[in-house]
């Protein structure tokens, strides 16, 4: 990560630093899955996200990665698209079409990006 962005990062955990936050809002492991997600190019669903950051950084579990990702969300560094498709159900009465939820797929936004 470069550092205009790193100076962007620690900015932001000072001015959102709550509490007994040490850091503020961004955590180590945060920053680790937006380590990740920076060297991805093009959107990622979230299985993928998670085998990526626990192949890399061993003490990872899912749920960590599921909070580094509403954190990044309300940090807006990263945006998020939900997906569906349509299915035609002819065995059902009467004939359909259905709508399925697929996996949700994440990208990197920077600031000026």
């Amino acid at each position: 990560m470069d550092e205009a962005r790193r100076q962007w990062l620690s900015a932001y955990n000072r001015a959102h630093r709550t509490g007994r936050q040490h850091r503020g809002p961004l955590t180590g492991r945060t920053l680790d899955v937006l380590d990740v997600l920076s060297e991805v190019e093009g959107p990622i669903s979230y299985t993928d996200i998670a085998a990526l950051v626990t192949a890399k950084h061993r003490r990872c579990s899912r749920s960590t990665v599921h909070e580094a990702i509403k954190a990044l969300q309300a940090a807006g560094l990263l945006s998020w698209e939900r997906r569906h498709g349509r299915v035609w159900r002819h065995k059902e009465t009467p004939p359909r079409w259905r709508v399925l939820r697929l996996q949700n797929v994440y990208q990197v936004r920077f600031a000026g990006q």
